[in-house]
C-alpha cells in the first residue's frame, strides 16, 4: 500500500513539472517575479515590485530598467538600497549551505533588452568564474528531472526555489555537473533573471572598455587581475618592415586564456565622439554625448542612447576569430628548463611548447621565448608538486567533473597544485594590420601621452583581455579587459601600485 501511494506521489509530480517554457520572455517574468516574492516573505515588506516593475525600482530606460509607478515614500527608498546592495553575485558570500534563505533580486529590464540576451542565452555556451573555476553554462528548457521526482531546482545565485527553465553547469562532454559549490546542493544551477542581469551588466562594462571615451577597464569578478607592465610600438617608414606593438604583462588567475587583438576603427569612433561635443547636437534625452557605436559618455553609469539594443549590442568590438593570427603569445614559463625537448602533456597527449601560429619577420627585434623562439601556446605549463608538468587548460578541463579533484592524474599524489602560481607573466607581440602612413622616426615618450608628431589616426588601440572560455563567444566570456593605446615608436612603463 505505502509503495503503491510513492509511485501515486511520484507520477503526481512528474505531471505537474512544467516540461519545457513555451516563452523564455515570460519565464524570465516569473523568475523576477518569483526574487520578489522571496524577498517579500524574508523582509515583511508589501511594496515591492512585481515582474511588470511596479512599484521600488523606479528605473528608466536608459539603464534597461522597466519605469516605476511613481516617487517612493521613505519606507521604498530604504528598501530600494536594501535591493540594490542584495544584487545577484555568481557566488554569494553570505550563502552558506544549500537554500538557506540568502534572496538576492536582480533588476527587471525591459522586453526589449531581455528579449535580445535571452536569444544570446539559448545558442550559445555562457562561461563563468566562481571561485576562480572556470564553470560552463548551457541553457535548458526544461532543465533535468531532480532524482527524486519530488523537488525542484534552486537558483545557486539569488537561492530562489521552484526552477525548472535556466541555466546549468555542464562538464566538457555535456553531461550535468555534479560537483558542490555549498553544503547539501549538487550542481550550480542559475535562474533566467540573475542569467539575464549578468549578461546585460557584463556587456554594459565590456562596452565601457572597449569604446571612447572611457576605456575604463573591466573586471567581473575580483580574483581576477591584469597587470601591464610595458608597451613598446616599433618604427617604420611608409610600410618597410612589420608594424609590431610588445607587451609585457600578468595575468591572473593562471586557468584564464590570454586574448590580445587590435580594435578596429577607433580613432574613427573617438573623432565622432569629439564632433559631438564640439557641435552640441549629438545629446541624448539623458544629456550625454552619444557616439557612432551607441554609448554615452558616462556610460557604465546608467545613461546609454536609445538606438535598438540589438545593434547596440552587436557593434561591440570584440575579438575576431583570426585574432591570434596577428599576435604570437609566449607564456613565460620558468618550468621550461626542466622539461625535456618533445615532452607531452600526458592529459590531452600534446608537446607542453607549441610551435608558432604567426610568421614572425626577421625585423622583429623583441624576442618573444628562448633564443628568438616563438611560441603561441596561450596556456601555461604548471609543475605540480610531485614534479609533473600539465597544460593549465587541461587541468581546468578536469577539475570540471569534479570540484574534488585533489589528486594528481599521473601518482594520485595529494594536493598535487599547492605550489602552483596564482598567476603568469607572458610575453606578447601583436602585428598591427595595413599601416601605410610615415612617423618622425622620433624616439617616443615614457608615460600615457601619445608622443609628438603623431595624430590620431597614428595611435594603435590594442585591448587585452583574459577569456573564462577558450574562445570568445559573448560579454561573459571576459572576466578581465584593458586598453593599451600607444603611438609609433612610443615606449610605456606603467607603474603598479
Amino acid at each position: 500500500m505505502k509503495n503503491a501511494e510513492l509511485l501515486i506521489n511520484v507520477f503526481k509530480s512528474y505531471q505537474s513539472y512544467p516540461r519545457t517554457a513555451v516563452s523564455l520572455l515570460e519565464e524570465y517574468h516569473r523568475s523576477c517575479r518569483l526574487q520578489r516574492e522571496m524577498i517579500r516573505e524574508a523582509e515583511g515588506h508589501s511594496g515591492i515590485m512585481d515582474s511588470n516593475g511596479d512599484g521600488v525600482t523606479n528605473g528608466s530606460r536608459h539603464n534597461g530598467q522597466t519605469q516605476g509607478a511613481g516617487p517612493l515614500d521613505g519606507e521604498g527608498q530604504s528598501l530600494k538600497r536594501a535591493l540594490q546592495e542584495r544584487r545577484p553575485v555568481f557566488k554569494p558570500p553570505d550563502r552558506t549551505c544549500f537554500d538557506d534563505g540568502a534572496v538576492r533580486v536582480a533588476p527587471v529590464y525591459t522586453d526589449e533588452i531581455a528579449s535580445v540576451v535571452l536569444a544570446q542565452l539559448e545558442r550559445q555556451t555562457i562561461c563563468v568564474l566562481v571561485s576562480c573555476i572556470p564553470f560552463r553554462l548551457v541553457l535548458s528548457n526544461p532543465l533535468p528531472l531532480p532524482c527524486s521526482l519530488t523537488s525542484w531546482y534552486t537558483c545557486d545565485s539569488c537561492c530562489c526555489p521552484h526552477l525548472c527553465v535556466g541555466l546549468q553547469a555542464v562538464t566538457p562532454g555535456g553531461l550535468r555537473n555534479t560537483f558542490s559549490l555549498y553544503s547539501g546542493c549538487s550542481g550550480y544551477d542559475v535562474c533566467l533573471a540573475c542569467a539575464v542581469y549578468f549578461a546585460y551588466t557584463a556587456f554594459r562594462s565590456l562596452q565601457a572598455a572597449l569604446l571612447p571615451p572611457l576605456y575604463r577597464p573591466l573586471r567581473l569578478v575580483d580574483e581576477t587581475s591584469l597587470i601591464i607592465h610595458s608597451a613598446e610600438r616599433s618604427i617604420f617608414d611608409s610600410g618597410n618592415g612589420e608594424d609590431w606593438v610588445h607587451l609585457r604583462l600578468r595575468l591572473a588567475p593562471i586557468n584564464l586564456r590570454l586574448c590580445v587583438w587590435e580594435l578596429s576603427n577607433p580613432a574613427a569612433v573617438a573623432d565622432t565622439v569629439s564632433h559631438l561635443h564640439a557641435v552640441g547636437d549629438g545629446r541624448g534625452s539623458d544629456g550625454g554625448v552619444k557616439c557612432k557605436a551607441g554609448i554615452t559618455d558616462d556610460v557604465g553609469v546608467g545613461s546609454h542612447t536609445q538606438i535598438p539594443f540589438a545593434e547596440e549590442y552587436a557593434s561591440l568590438p570584440t575579438p575576431p576569430e583570426s585574432w591570434i593570427e596577428y599576435c604570437t603569445i609566449a607564456p613565460l614559463d620558468v618550468c621550461r628548463e626542466r622539461s625535456h625537448p618533445g615532452e607531452i602533456c600526458t592529459i590531452c597527449q600534446e608537446p607542453l611548447w607549441k610551435a608558432s601560429h604567426r610568421k614572425v619577420s626577421s625585423s622583429d627585434t623583441t624576442s618573444c621565448g628562448r633564443d628568438g623562439e616563438k611560441s603561441t601556446n596561450t596556456s601555461p605549463v604548471v609543475e605540480t608538486t610531485c614534479h609533473h608538468l600539465f597544460h593549465v587548460d587541461c587541468l581546468a578541463d578536469l577539475k570540471q567533473f569534479s570540484i574534488s579533484v585533489q589528486e594528481c592524474p599521473l601518482c594520485r599524489t595529494q594536493n598535487f597544485l599547492e605550489h602552483v602560481p596564482k598567476s603568469y607573466e607572458y610575453d606578447v607581440v601583436v602585428a598591427l594590420r595595413d599601416r601605410s602612413y610615415k612617423v618622425d622616426g622620433s624616439s617616443g615618450s615614457q608615460g600615457n601621452g601619445c608622443g609628438s608628431g603623431t595624430g590620431d589616426a597614428d595611435i594603435a588601440y590594442i585591448a587585452v583581455a583574459g577569456l573564462v572560455s577558450k574562445t570568445y563567444e559573448n560579454p561573459l566570456s571576459i572576466a578581465v579587459c584593458e586598453v593599451v593605446r600607444i603611438a609609433p615608436g612610443q615606449v610605456l612603463v606603467f607603474e603598479v601600485g
